[in-house]
């Protein structure tokens, strides 16, 4: 049985063999966002950002990180804002388990849990990330992450972030941790697009692909580097386990940051 989902920006039908297909489509990447109003999916940078690059390449390397789980530990900023908008709506108490379920969700399990209303999720993820910016001071990057953009970017790879997350609440955070001048934040893509972003970088900047690195916590980050051609790196302190990430088969994973600067830096060797 399929069932049609309306939304004024959203329009999609589930049936059941979609959890059984293309799971690019089903994990990760916050299948709550699915009910987002869709955005722009170029690739440039935030506008007034400390680093600007030149039209020339200065470097033929990069690293693009995610943001939410990757390199900032939002998790508890997230479960509290989110059960603070539940409790206010009336709707049903997010516990931690409830919580992670729909961050990593299928969007079968997201439409679920919202009895299929999609105005539903999209008041809960805009609603969320108005709250979380006004407390991006708060965010930390997790312990040895700051060490390893800095060592990566000496080493001659260019850095870059790509998250779902607003631009301006990602500089917050990089800048606060003295990585404005390292770091480019790209636009937000559009949903499922990631593979995109990553692509149009690797032509406009003329990257080998076998030199660029995608670096994220969730299986929907590792298909979209699988698109794009490019080695993907699962780290496991974020928002998927170990298990989960380690059978959609990563390049390489990692158990703690100090691995991501090896296992890039030896693969040159």
């Amino acid at each position: 049985m399929a069932i049609l989902l309306r939304h004024p920006h959203l329009r999609f039908r589930l049936g059941a063999s979609e959890a059984r297909s293309e799971p690019y489509k089903l994990y990760g990447e916050r299948a709550l966002e699915l009910a987002t109003p869709p955005e722009s999916k170029s690739i440039g940078r935030v506008k007034g950002s400390a680093r600007e690059q030149d039209d020339t390449v200065r470097m033929s390397k990069a690293v693009v990180f995610d943001f939410d789980g990757t390199l900032a530990d939002t998790e508890g900023f997230l479960r509290q804002i989110y059960g603070d908008i539940a409790r206010e709506k009336g709707w049903e108490p997010l516990s931690k388990r409830t919580y992670r379920r729909l961050f990593t969700a299928s969007i079968w399990e997201a439409a679920r849990w919202a009895r299929f209303r999609p105005w539903r999720l999209h008041h809960l993820v805009s609603e969320s990330r108005t709250r979380l910016q006004a407390r991006a001071n708060e965010i930390k990057i997790f312990d040895g992450l700051k060490n390893v953009v800095n060592e990566l970017h000496k080493s001659g790879y260019d850095i870059y972030m790509l998250s779902r997350n607003w631009q301006s609440t990602v500089q917050i955070v990089v800048d606060k941790n003295g990585l404005g001048d390292k770091v480019v934040v790209l636009e937000k893509p559009g949903f499922f697009t990631k593979h995109k972003s990553v692509k149009k970088l690797l032509v406009q900047k003329k990257y080998e692909k076998k030199q660029t690195w995608m670096v994220g916590d969730e299986v929907r980050d590792l298909y979209a580097a699988k698109r794009a051609g490019v080695p993907f790196i699962a780290v496991v302190w974020g928002f998927q386990d170990k298990k989960t990430l380690k059978a959609f088969k990563p390049a390489a994973l990692a158990q703690k940051p100090q691995e991501i600067l090896d296992i890039i830096l030896k693969s040159k060797d």
